[in-house]
């Protein structure tokens, strides 16, 4: 953090260096009211109306130093953190030539077919994008992101790398509980073509990951001296991580569709491998933009380390089975959701949206839940 800090003043006195006129200021707000038909908690909301879950208002500054180098800085306060104001990126990027850019700072990981815009409602049809792939731990990184533009046989393509450190203090895990998240060595490849209306995105990622969550860590170290390399085969510490993506999608401007699917693996730990995707589509009617959206996360794994498990003297099984089992029961989760949704340009700048999200367990239906949520968009 003290790290970050350093750099984000670096980012602002450079700002400061440039000329007013030279000053580029833009931001965004999202205002969301929800409500959930039932006290389970779906996406944030119960059956009390929420204003504040996902709202969120930014400011985007950015300037050139040179004209092959500039800075960017995002100031975002999410109604969810009590709109406390945050650095969201802060970074300077250097043209080293027309078809290359290089970018060091905090940075928005190129992970998804939104990610650049995730926050920013106005630029798509959702509210907000599907939970099932776009609701991670981590989507900015303190690093340096190198991204290669180019045209071949007909394509529009841009490469990416990036390469850095994610770091995420309060991660949600269920039940009021936050652990902390930090990987190290993520190194992100993608590749994004165009082509006329049909635009395609490739995914691999792999970090060195640390979960810290204080319950598991105690349960983790209660039977450790019964079974060492068993607490450690558990232990988030240090184990790496993959994530694939693919996404595809078709827009004409009369009408769209669209999917993302991801995958993420992390073999040696507590928690399971998960599947995500979404396939969402809708027509274009003046200002109208009606729209059906399914999406599903898939985290519902085999039990891990059941071998190791059962190689133990009978009396230490007994004695730890049901805290080694319940620790990845408890990660686990498998549901799907449908959402219809229904967008109003008001103007130019601002839009109003509509949403209804049917959402069903399929391990604990006493989970399921409707969800009924409003917003305003816009961009200034």
């Amino acid at each position: 953090m003290k790290k970050l800090f350093v750099f984000t003043s670096f980012i602002l006195l450079t700002l400061s260096s440039v000329t007013k006129a030279e000053i580029r200021i833009n931001g965004f707000a999202n205002l969301v009211a929800g409500y959930s038909d039932t006290d389970t908690e779906l996406f944030g909301y119960t059956d009390d109306i929420d204003f504040s879950n996902e709202s969120l208002f930014a400011l985007q500054l950015s300037g050139d130093i040179t004209d092959k180098l500039s800075a960017t800085g995002q100031i975002l306060s999410r109604g969810s953190d009590d709109f406390n104001a945050k650095f969201e990126w802060a970074y300077l990027s250097y043209a080293a030539s027309d078809n290359i850019s290089i970018s060091a700072g905090r940075i928005r990981l190129p992970l998804f077919l939104y990610s650049e815009s995730l926050d920013v409602g106005y630029s798509y049809h959702w509210i907000t994008p599907p939970n099932s792939v776009y609701a991670i731990a981590f989507n900015n990184m303190d690093g340096v992101k190198v991204t290669y533009n180019g045209y071949g046989a007909g394509w529009d393509y841009v490469l990416t790398a990036a390469y850095g450190v994610i770091t995420n203090p309060s991660v949600p895990v269920g039940d009021g509980l936050f652990a902390s998240l930090k990987g190290e060595n993520t190194l992100l490849l993608s590749a994004e073509m165009v082509k006329d209306s049909f635009k395609a995105r490739f995914n691999y990622g792999r970090a060195d990951g640390t979960l810290e969550l204080a319950a598991v860590d105690q349960i983790l170290a209660s039977f450790a001296p019964l079974a060492p390399e068993l607490a450690d085969l558990l232990a988030f510490n240090d184990d790496e991580g993959l994530f694939y993506g693919l996404s595809l999608s078709y827009d004409n401007f009369d009408w769209f569709i669209s999917g993302e699917y991801t995958l993420n693996t992390n073999e040696d730990t507590f928690t399971p491998d998960d599947i995500a995707y979404y396939v969402t589509g809708g027509i274009r009617l003046g200002k109208f933009t009606p729209s059906l959206t399914y999406q599903k996360r898939d985290g519902e794994d085999d039990l891990k380390f059941l071998e190791e498990l059962s190689a133990l003297a009978q009396p230490i099984q007994q004695a730890i089975a049901p805290a080694v089992l319940g620790i990845q029961l408890n990660q686990m989760e498998n549901w799907d959701a449908w959402t219809f949704g229904l967008r109003y340009d008001f103007s130019t700048r601002i839009a109003l949206k509509g949403e209804y999200v049917s959402n069903g367990d399929d391990i604990n239906d006493t989970n399921d839940a409707n969800l009924f949520r409003l917003a305003v968009n816009y961009v200034f």
